[in-house]
């Protein structure tokens, strides 16, 4: 048997038993992981939880140009009108209905018009004033005439003054004392006809 430790076939190299020389670190390169996305908290009292990191955020999308459409009209799309319009028969006027002739007014004599009358005052007298005008101008009497017209049913149409007094007051007052007389229809063979004639005044200031 061979004594323990020996070396066979040669001389044993001394053993060093002192301690080994300290070795220099090797310098490795790390590269500093970044910090994980936080994750949840570990819960109480467990082991802690191994942060999962979350995956990397994606490219942002690039936005695609896009037109939008027109919205809608609201508005109704107005119908075509129709190309003709339906023809309305123009109604035909009435036929003109022929007027009378007009007959004009038949001159007659004041004194046969005098007698047709029925109604009226033919006693017109001027107003104070004016009488005393005629006395203090000295005239003796004043005269006017008045020319009317009537119609068929006796009534006064028409009244023009054609031979003044003078005096403007009176002249009124025989002009409206004419126009309220009223006649008996003037009829000749069954025919009646409208009239005119004149109607005198004679006035005596006193």
């Amino acid at each position: 048997m061979e004594p323990f430790g020996g070396l066979r076939g040669g001389s044993a190299a001394p053993t060093d038993h002192s301690a080994p020389a300290a070795k220099e670190p090797a310098v490795v390169a790390r590269t500093e992981p970044s910090a994980p996305a936080p994750g949840p908290a570990s819960e109480p009292g467990g082991g802690s939880a191994t942060p999962t990191p979350s995956a990397p955020p994606s490219a942002a999308p690039t936005p695609s140009a896009h037109t939008p459409s027109a919205p809608p009209s609201s508005a109704p799309t107005p119908s075509a009108p129709p190309s003709a319009a339906p023809t309305r028969a123009t109604p035909k006027a009435p036929a003109a209905t022929t007027a009378p002739a007009q007959v004009k007014p038949v001159p007659i004599a004041p004194s046969a018009l005098e007698l047709q009358r029925v109604a009226g005052d033919t006693d017109v007298h001027p107003s104070k004033d004016t009488r005393s005008t005629m006395i203090r101008d000295g005239v003796s009497s004043v005269k006017g005439t008045v020319r009317l017209c009537v119609d068929t049913v006796g009534a006064v149409t028409q009244t023009t003054l054609t031979d003044a007094t003078g005096y403007d007051e009176y002249d009124r007052k025989l002009i409206a004392a004419v126009r309220g007389w009223r006649f008996r229809p003037y009829v000749v063979n069954g025919q009646t006809f409208a009239v005119c004639s004149t109607a005198e005044f004679v006035y005596v200031p006193r």
